[in-house]
């Protein structure tokens, strides 16, 4: 049986049937279109045809922070500044009697200034801050005896003086035992400081090594991350620069740790001479030192406790640290203890001067800050107080970083806004067209359905004509006159 096609408009006419629902859609959403580009895109072509805004102008910027050389050494150098102190106990002994002045223990402290030079933990002080048998570790010992006599009511106040002289002159400290050394505590904090603290951020240390006749000791913490400062050549003989000395100054005593406030690094100005090695004084002990230059260094207003601190060349490395010594025929002047003098002291201890990422992060922080670029000067330092939460340096930065950033943001010209109106016209344009599609949706589906339905009528196509011989849409031979139809009757 034979079946016949299925018919429906097709070809030119279904073309031009397509063509006029689209034509006819996009006639209906003409209007909105106009309105909403009336809308938006009008003010914005408006504000557009003004002035011309040129692409490179500068924005407004806060200025960098500037420093002096003295200041960005300063900054380098003062995270690795420690506060020794110094808790000793021990009697005093008569040489002449055998006996002690007092067999009750004294006990004293002592307070000095340090700098970190690795980053597990070492560090180098003044020799006189830490050996017991320093001039002012003795001379504190015996002026706390004979405070306890005049207190006691054992000795008049005005023979304090004369009996201070008379033990200075002959008598001997010693520990526990006789012939013992005293006891000694040593702890270390890093900035702020408070003075007595034992426990938290006080760290015990010990005492690796302690030269006396070079005036420098060698001290460890068992810490990691520590800020670490780099050491320097002193300066040639001769030679004179400019420096800064670094440390703790407490006005003298820190006196009751009950009144006591926190210590932060201070910073002096200082003038640095170096002189040709000193003559030796005796034939049997030569000092350690003899073949190092003499470097002494005037300090503006230091205080004592200060002693101990690096001293700094405006490059920001250590060349030494000052001691209480006052340097031969140069007044007002004391003598910087060469770090040289340790060099086999950390070849055996394993002492590297090599900077850590701790280091290296934060002067990347400070140079970044420096320059203005604020926030990479922030990331460095997150990773600094990553690493070491209690870093007050890098705290303090990181807060002048973030203020000055906020600076900048805020005086910035806001955007031009032609700009930001031409991107929400965009927008609305494209919402628009979604909306109207979803709108019309049905009314094109029915149409398209209708397309694709079959037409058994034969009727004319969209344009009224009817179809031509041998066209898609003309008779097959099937229904020419005479032919059977579809039920096969002729």
């Amino acid at each position: 049986m034979q079946v016949a096609p299925r018919r429906g408009i097709v070809g030119p006419a279904a073309v031009r049937l397509r063509a006029g629902l689209r034509f006819a859609v996009l006639r209906s959403i003409a209007p909105g279109l106009t309105v909403l580009g009336t809308l938006v895109l009008g003010p914005a072509a408006t504000a557009a045809s003004g002035p011309p805004v040129s692409m490179t102008e500068p924005v407004p910027m806060t200025e960098p922070v500037s420093m002096t050389e003295q200041e960005r050494a300063a900054a380098l150098v003062a995270p690795s500044v420690v506060y020794l102190e110094v808790h000793w106990e021990g009697w005093v002994r008569d040489p002449a009697t055998q006996q002690r002045w007092d067999d009750r223990v004294l006990t004293v402290t002592t307070r000095c200034s340090g700098v970190t030079v690795s980053n597990d933990g070492y560090i180098i002080t003044a020799s006189h801050c830490v050996d017991s048998g320093a001039e002012a570790v003795t001379t504190a010992f015996v002026e706390a005896l004979v405070q306890r006599q005049v207190d006691e009511g054992t000795l008049p106040e005005d023979k304090a003086d004369s009996r201070t002289q008379e033990i200075l002159a002959s008598g001997v400290l010693e520990g526990p035992r006789e012939g013992e050394p005293l006891n000694r505590t040593v702890y270390v904090q890093r900035s702020p400081a408070m003075p007595g603290l034992t426990t938290g951020e006080a760290i015990e240390a010990r005492v690796v090594v302690s030269h006396r006749d070079a005036g420098i000791s060698l001290v460890k913490i068992d810490r990691s991350n520590q800020p670490s400062a780099r050491l320097a050549s002193p300066p040639e003989p001769g030679e004179t620069l400019d420096a800064i000395v670094l440390g703790y100054p407490t006005g003298g005593d820190a006196g009751d740790p009950q009144d006591a406030q926190p210590l932060d690094v201070a910073v002096r100005p200082a003038s640095v001479t170096s002189m040709p090695p000193a003559p030796t004084p005796t034939a049997t002990e030569p000092p350690s030192d003899a073949e190092s230059p003499l470097v002494a260094v005037t300090v503006e207003a230091m205080d004592t406790v200060m002693a101990g601190g690096p001293v700094v060349n405006l490059a920001g490395e250590v060349i030494g640290v000052v001691t209480l010594r006052s340097a031969p025929g140069l007044p007002d002047t004391m003598i910087v203890a060469d770090p040289g003098a340790l060099a086999e002291d950390f070849d055996a201890n394993d002492v590297s001067n090599a900077p850590g990422e701790i280091d290296e992060k934060y002067q990347a922080g400070l140079d970044a800050f420096l320059e203005g670029r604020y926030d990479d000067s922030i990331d460095n330092l997150d990773d600094v107080l990553a690493a070491l939460p209690s870093h007050q340096q890098a705290q303090d930065l990181r807060q002048q970083a973030v203020a000055l950033r906020k600076q900048e943001r805020e005086s910035a010209p806001p955007a031009d806004p032609a700009d930001r109106r031409w991107w929400y016209a965009g927008g609305a344009v494209a919402l628009l067209v979604v909306l109207a599609a979803w709108y019309f949706r049905e009314p094109i589906l029915r149409q398209l359905r209708t397309l694709g339905s079959p037409d058994s009528s034969g009727s004319p196509d969209s344009s009224g004509s009817p179809a031509s011989p041998g066209s898609p849409d003309s008779p097959g031979p099937s229904d020419a006159p005479g032919s059977p139809d579809s039920s096969g009757r002729s």
